[in-house]
């Protein structure tokens, strides 16, 4: 977890601050109108503080569950350009911009790892991460 002074600092050197919800819960498990709120409120606090526009989100947890064609609208509605979900895989061009997938790095990952996951390591994993959301949908 970052404090705001951490945050500004990541934001002074040039990386770009997207919004994460306020509260971490999954935006596809809740209602349009706890979704609305939760994508306004963050957005509206990092744009007061970073003084600058937020307009890229990462789900929370990012599964197929939480995130869906009316979460991306919420998206687009609320100011956002795109949508980062944890669904493993590179961008390719015509991608969803309200569902992206991402590589993931974990923190303590060699550079030798760093560069085998860029140049698509895990993105295999897409398969998995594919078919298991109607596991998790049935639960």
């Amino acid at each position: 977890r970052l404090t705001w002074r951490e945050v500004e600092a990541v934001a002074t050197a040039g990386v770009t601050v997207g919004s994460h919800a306020w509260t971490h819960e999954s935006l596809g498990q809740m209602s349009e109108a706890n979704a609305r709120a939760q994508l306004q409120r963050s957005r509206s606090a990092l744009e007061q503080r970073l003084g600058r526009a937020v307009t890229s989100f990462a789900y929370p947890f990012g599964t197929r569950v939480d995130f869906s064609p009316v979460t991306a609208r919420l998206l687009r509605e609320a100011g956002y350009t795109c949508g980062f979900t944890s669904q493993h895989g590179a961008l390719r061009i015509g991608a969803d911009r309200f569902a992206l997938p991402r590589i993931k790095v974990e923190g303590g990952e060699t550079l030798r790892m760093f560069e085998r996951l860029c140049d698509g390591g895990l993105d295999a994993w897409g398969w998995v991460d594919h078919h298991l959301w109607r596991l998790q949908a049935r639960g």
